[in-house]
């Protein structure tokens, strides 16, 4: 299913919001973008930098896929060591 037309064109370009998320004893990572509102949620079993790079490698595949571009991505101190890559690859971070 496409992505409307009007949607693409005012909302493109996506600033998410990340963090995670702890349920049961299950972990996540969770992105919701700040305009269309979509959430994305990838599990995660163990947490370091590659598991984590690799959750950020798979919204960001998600959004493009759909025709997005990430232009930013907020996430607090736990996800410091992401920044540089990320920043690298052209996605700002921010906490």
């Amino acid at each position: 299913m496409d992505v409307p037309a009007y949607i693409m064109d005012r909302y493109s370009d996506v600033t998410l919001s990340a963090d995670s998320m702890h349920v049961n004893g299950a972990s996540f990572f969770v992105a919701i973008s700040r305009h269309i509102k979509h959430v994305s949620i990838v599990p995660i079993k163990k947490w370091n930098y590659d598991k984590l790079l690799s959750c950020v490698d798979k919204i960001k595949a998600e959004h493009d896929y759909r025709g997005f571009t990430i232009k930013n991505i907020f996430m607090d101190n736990e996800f410091e060591c992401l920044r540089e890559t990320i920043y690298e690859e052209t996605i700002g971070t921010s906490n």
